[in-house]
């Protein structure tokens, strides 16, 4: 999508350059294309591997605290190489929710790991800090297990929070905008939904994730 506005870009401003700058600038490109191409090959093959391991995965009863703490787990070498904490806020009975483990467990960890990078980048403070927290909330469609991954990263100016789950849409240096795109399908094919619930330039965002409770759980 990127690469044709990029080309357009270059033609535009070929035009007054000299023909040594010219050759400069499109061989440039060409290795821009290549780089794109490597990086397309690498997605595809990622996306087939782990497309492989949710359809081998059958849908079950989700321990939402088990997962958080096996995210977490996973990524607190990444967290501690940012000088990042993580504490989570987490009621004595855990809700249940019905879904492929996989997939939860992914649409976790890049909530988890989007609020790492965030809050790694913020130039306020020395050690960056996140909670992660759960808990229950009656909505129309039912009750619903809520978790919020809450930073005190750079957060995200208001122009910007509706196109934070867009495919390619980032506020990264170097970031891919795919990570939190894949996220709100995962979580869409839970029938839950995610949201920026709220998020301060300079103080930090949550991030909140509803997903309807298993049966057992929703009486509650």
């Amino acid at each position: 999508q990127k690469l044709p506005e990029e080309l357009s870009a270059l033609q535009a401003r070929l035009e007054a350059a000299d023909a040594e700058a010219m050759r400069a600038r499109l061989s440039a490109a060409r290795k821009h294309g290549q780089t794109v191409a490597d990086a397309m090959k690498d997605l595809l093959a990622l996306t087939a591997g782990f497309d492989a391991l949710v359809r081998q995965q059958q849908p079950a009863r989700l321990d939402v605290h088990e997962v958080i703490k096996q995210v977490i787990s996973t990524s607190m070498p990444l967290a501690e190489d940012a000088h990042v904490k993580i504490r989570t806020q987490l009621d004595d009975s855990p809700p249940y929710v019905i879904g492929v483990a996989a997939g939860l467990h992914q649409a976790f960890f890049n909530v988890l790991l989007n609020a790492i990078q965030q809050t790694a980048e913020s130039k306020l403070r020395r050690e960056g800090h996140i909670l992660v927290s759960v808990g229950i909330a009656s909505r129309d469609a039912g009750r619903m297990a809520q978790i919020r991954v809450c930073d005190d990263g750079p957060g995200i100016h208001a122009t910007q929070r509706g196109r934070i789950f867009d495919l390619g849409f980032t506020t990264r240096k170097g970031g891919s905008g795919i990570g939190l795109f894949i996220t709100r399908h995962l979580v869409e094919s839970l029938r839950g939904r995610i949201s920026i619930e709220e998020s301060h330039v300079l103080w930090g965002t949550t991030v909140l994730i509803e997903l309807p409770l298993a049966d057992a759980d929703a009486s509650r």
